[in-house]
């Protein structure tokens, strides 16, 4: 089934009459009247070659790929509607697998279809992406993963704060800080030397607390497992959830079911990092190359 043959401005429609919330509700809705879950071996595929064969040179911007400017050439209803597939659709919902199923590595949750798109047809890596432009083009989740950084958080930057102050021996409300002469004007410097160098550049705990995270917050296989329970920890409970998903290696980003395509590191989207736990060492997959009479 190839992407071009389904009249997906009536998607499109249905996403306006309805909402972002209930164009999917009901059971006649555009991904089931149209088989797009029993297709996705070639639903999914063909997306990406579609976005592919869209220019991205005309669409530089301070040196970066801006994605409105990338699109807005050929926006019209049949692309509005295939927008609404490849972000808001949920993955699950368009194959019948689990989304961590080795035929879904390349499109699963946490890979931004447009930008893998350029990645495999043309070599272009995530970073020539202006991050500032992808917001209606990348799953909200994702996206929030995707520019998440510990060290521009304000939420995770609070708590770990209250972490400094605790480890100082200071309470957080306590009217003895100034006689303590604990100085808040230097907790970002101390929290980059003590608590984010030399340990994960990116989540700011060390690969050993993570490992403990990983025992605590996972109950069962974690290449399956896709909700956490809370950890002891209050700091790490506060990042997104798919943050927390890459940086425990599970469900999707767990060794077994990475892919090229997925972004793994939300510093650098490129990335494919180490295995947290040493008997996960991941090993890029051999894909069999589907049939795309479309090419």
């Amino acid at each position: 089934m190839n992407i071009k043959d389904l009249p997906l401005e009536q998607l499109y429609a249905d996403f306006t009459r309805y909402g972002a919330k209930d164009f999917l509700a009901s059971k006649d809705n555009f991904v089931a009247r149209n088989y797009l879950a029993k297709n996705y071996k070639t639903v999914l595929p063909s997306i990406l070659h579609y976005f592919s064969t869209l220019p991205t040179s005309a669409a530089l911007v301070g040196g970066k790929i801006d994605c409105n400017a990338y699109l807005k050439p050929h926006m019209n209803d049949w692309l509005k509607g295939l927008l609404v597939l490849s972000v808001l659709v949920p993955r699950s919902k368009l194959c019948n697998v689990k989304v961590t199923h080795p035929t879904m590595s390349d499109y699963n949750t946490l890979v931004p279809l447009i930008l893998a798109a350029h990645k495999k047809y043309h070599d272009i890596p995530y970073t020539a992406w202006d991050t500032n432009s992808l917001s209606g083009y990348v799953s909200k989740a994702l996206l929030e993963a995707m520019r998440w950084d510990s060290c521009h958080s304000d939420e995770f930057m609070n708590a770990q704060e209250h972490r400094y102050l605790e480890s100082q021996g200071v309470g957080v409300d306590d009217e003895a800080n100034e006689a303590a002469e604990v100085n808040i004007n230097d907790f970002t410097s101390a929290y980059v030397t003590k608590y984010k160098k030399g340990y994960s550049t990116v989540y700011g705990f060390s690969n050993e607390t993570l490992r403990e995270y990983r025992d605590e917050c996972i109950k069962g296989d974690a290449r399956t497992t896709y909700r956490l329970v809370y950890a002891k920890d209050y700091v790490f409970n506060r990042m997104p959830h798919l943050v927390k998903v890459m940086a425990l290696q599970m469900w999707a980003a767990h060794p077994d079911n990475r892919g090229a395509y997925m972004v793994l590191n939300p510093d650098n989207w490129d990335d494919m990092p180490d295995a947290l736990v040493a008997d996960e060492i991941f090993v890029v997959p051999e894909t069999a190359e589907l049939e795309l009479p479309w090419i």
